[in-house]
């Protein structure tokens, strides 16, 4: 490492706060949307179902957030962090995150991608406090110690690693497209009020999750992975961020991951064996259609927590979900469209392979560049990005609507399929125009 890299303190290059404190018999004003902590996952949010809570005029500038902020996790899994690139949007934080800006002398890019790093070396856990659920209260995140070399070098690094991010940011899009299009044709073919409805524990073996010991679980990926909840949630697939070696309740490779705490009703699929806490479930349809049930619940789980006790952070008993009422039609009928879906299927697993690949290729590189080495050979665009875009090639139009294309020709549902196939291409060659 380089004389000219020093090591700082994060609050004598950024500016940190905490957000707003969420009580609904305290606050007044009006209701705007923020994220919690579950809406942040490392590198990306997920704004599929944020909350409001009442803010007063005077107070929206101090929790307000704008283009190039960092969002940092301040529990949970302290440290976990994603960076604001909306102008558009209004958007507020809620206590449980810090919102950091960064001064003249700090790229805001550099420093997610150092946090990256120093979480999973972990370098955080000195900052961290609480024998059970971690924290890293405001205090101890300003107090951080982080290399910073010259303001050139931080632009630099962060490129060749934004690369990546960006790579697997297109692949994230591609899975969504195709999975809003196979949820629009599940409600061409099952219209609502079409058919009985019959008790999901009638459809699905269910199997709730149950927490093992906290002394079980490691990042050292010994044992089985484990998910507690919803925090390693992807679109589709959830990745693994903890592992555990004691655990009791399994879900297998192509179970459905439901979440039956805070919130109710997120769902991923299984890539492999894991141990479920107890904020999920596993599902399996019991006749093996697992592409139907997935895109059922789907549809009836439009809006989140719409069973369930609890206000802010609400639960499912076993009982309830076992309960819910999903619309059933002809097991010949359900077979068709679950044997349409495999192509999809098939398309979606392969985004996620890249996905992890490129994650797998990042976060090799992440450590070298951290300690201002593999810097030379990767200095230009050209010799840095020959791999993804190899790998980008894969997700191009026509490898990924062939699915649709290929769905479009088996019946008479071939109209719509093919709109959909036009669609999912026109709104991601819109999103890079």
């Amino acid at each position: 490492m380089s004389a000219e890299w020093k090591t700082v303190k994060l609050g004598e290059v950024a500016d940190c706060a905490l957000g707003k404190m969420l009580d609904a018999r305290k606050n007044r004003g009006t209701p705007r949307q923020y994220l919690a902590n579950v809406d942040v996952r490392w590198g990306r949010f997920d704004l599929t179902r944020l909350q409001t809570m009442k803010m007063e005029d005077g107070e929206l500038a101090k929790y307000a957030l704008r283009s190039g902020d960092l969002v940092v996790c301040e529990g949970g899994e302290p440290g976990r962090c994603a960076i604001w690139q909306d102008d558009t949007r209004e958007m507020y934080i809620q206590k449980a995150l810090i919102r950091v800006r960064a001064r003249e002398t700090l790229d805001i890019w550099y420093l997610y991608f150092w946090l990256r790093y120093y979480a999973k070396r972990g370098g955080l856990v000195q900052y961290q406090t609480g024998t059970g659920i971690k924290h890293m209260p405001l205090q101890k995140l300003v107090s951080i110690e982080i290399s910073l070399p010259p303001l050139p070098l931080q632009r630099r690094i962060a490129g060749i690693l934004s690369d990546y991010d960006a790579a697997i940011a297109n692949c994230r899009r591609q899975i969504a497209l195709l999975e809003e299009a196979a949820m629009r044709l599940y409600r061409e073919w099952f219209k609502e009020g079409k058919g009985e409805k019959k008790r999901l524990g009638e459809i699905a073996d269910i199997t709730m999750g149950q927490s093992p010991s906290s002394d079980s679980y490691n990042r050292n990926k010994e044992g089985l992975p484990f998910h507690q909840g919803v925090t390693g949630f992807g679109v589709r697939f959830p990745t693994n961020e903890m592992w555990c070696k004691a655990g009791t309740r399994f879900a297998n490779e192509g179970d459905i991951l439901f979440s039956v705490r805070a919130p109710v009703g997120r769902i991923n699929i299984a890539k492999e064996k894991i141990v479920i806490g107890r904020g999920l479930s596993a599902m399996r349809e019991k006749r093996g259609f697992q592409s139907w049930l997935l895109y059922a619940l789907k549809g009836y789980f439009t809006q989140e927590d719409m069973i369930g006790s609890g206000c802010i952070f609400s639960s499912t008993t076993k009982n309830e979900l076992f309960d819910v009422r999903l619309p059933f039609a002809e097991e010949k009928e359900i077979h068709e469209f679950d044997a349409m879906m495999r192509p999809i299927d098939a398309a979606l697993a392969g985004l996620d392979s890249q996905i992890r690949s490129l994650a797998e290729a990042r976060d090799r590189l992440l450590p070298r560049l951290m300690a201002g080495e593999a810097l030379d050979s990767r200095g230009s665009r050209g010799s840095r990005t020959s791999s993804l875009e190899a790998l980008g090639s894969r997700g191009s139009r026509g490898s990924r609507t062939s699915s649709l294309e290929a769905l479009g020709s088996r019946g008479s549902r071939s109209s719509s399929l093919e709109a959909l196939g036009s669609r999912t291409s026109s709104e991601e060659e819109r999103h890079h125009r």
